[in-house]
């Protein structure tokens, strides 16, 4: 990578490339609208709130701790 932002450019696009293939996985098998939405939202909280997700450290948050993304690209 020639740079630190295109680094991470990099992995938030395969990051969100990860999340939508594991979210069409997820209601792909679900036969209605309504069901699809529940799952759909049930696994927005699951990935969203579990541990170890780059968008936590993009929208600043990671645990109980905060993080800054720009800090981050400026140490890394």
């Amino acid at each position: 990578f020639k740079s630190k932002y295109e680094l991470c450019c990099n992995m938030i696009k395969e990051n969100a490339e990860e999340f939508r293939r594991k979210l069409v996985e997820e209601i792909e098998y679900c036969p209605m609208a309504k069901s699809k939405l529940e799952r759909l939202i049930e696994f927005h909280f699951q990935y969203f709130t579990g541990k170890g997700n780059i968008f936590q450290a993009i929208y600043g948050k990671s645990g109980d701790s905060t993080v800054m993304i720009g800090h981050i690209l400026k140490v890394a």
